[in-house]
C-alpha cells in the first residue's frame, strides 16, 4: 500500500516537470517577452550597482516586481484560457479543499519542487564558473541571466501547475 502510494504520488509529481515544460514551450514568446525586463534591470545591478542613483534602483526593482507579477497574471489567464473547467466557482475553497484532502502528495511535489530547483541553482552556478572562475562581473552576469531567463518562468509556471493538479484532484 506504501509502495502503491509513494509511485502514484511520485508519477503525479512528475506530471508538474513535464507540464511545466509543455507549457512554456507552447507560450515561450510571452514567457520569454515577459522575463526580458526584469532580465535587462538584473543586467544593470550587476554592471552598474554602485553608480546607479537610489529613486532608479528602486524604480527598477519596481518594473521588475510588476513583470513578475504580469508573468504570474499572465500564465494563470493561458492556463484557464487553455482548461475553462479551472473557472468554475470557489477555486479558492478548492484549492484549499486539495491542499487537505492531497497534503502527502503536495509534500512529495514540493520537494521534487525544490530539488529541481536546487540543481537549476547549481546549474546556474557552475555555468558562471565556467565563464569566470573568480566570480566577478562576468560569473554575475551569467548567473542572473540563467535565473532571471529560465529558474524564475519555470518556478511561476511550475507552482501553477501543482495549483492545477491541486484543483483538477477536486474537480
Amino acid at each position: 500500500m506504501v509502495t502503491s502510494f509513494l509511485t502514484s504520488s511520485t508519477r503525479a509529481a512528475l506530471d508538474v516537470p513535464l507540464w511545466t515544460a509543455a507549457f512554456v514551450a507552447r507560450h515561450a514568446l510571452v514567457v520569454a517577452a515577459l522575463t526580458v525586463v526584469p532580465l535587462a534591470e538584473r543586467t544593470t545591478v550587476v554592471l552598474w550597482a554602485s553608480s546607479r542613483p537610489t529613486a532608479l534602483a528602486m524604480l527598477g526593482e519596481t518594473v521588475t516586481l510588476v513583470f513578475r507579477l504580469a508573468l504570474v497574471a499572465v500564465v494563470i489567464g493561458l492556463l484557464v484560457r487553455e482548461e475553462p473547467w479551472l473557472r468554475d466557482g470557489g477555486v479558492g475553497r478548492r484549492l484549499l479543499d486539495g491542499v487537505v484532502a492531497h497534503w502527502p502528495e503536495l509534500v512529495i511535489r514540493t520537494v521534487v519542487f525544490v530539488l529541481v530547483f536546487a540543481l537549476l541553482n547549481l546549474v546556474a552556478s557552475g555555468l558562471g564558473m565556467l565563464v569566470d572562475a573568480t566570480r566577478g562581473t562576468r560569473y554575475d552576469l551569467v548567473v542572473f541571466g540563467f535565473r532571471n531567463a529560465v529558474i524564475i518562468p519555470l518556478a511561476v509556471v511550475w507552482m501553477c501547475g501543482i495549483g492545477r493538479q491541486l484543483l483538477a484532484a477536486t474537480h
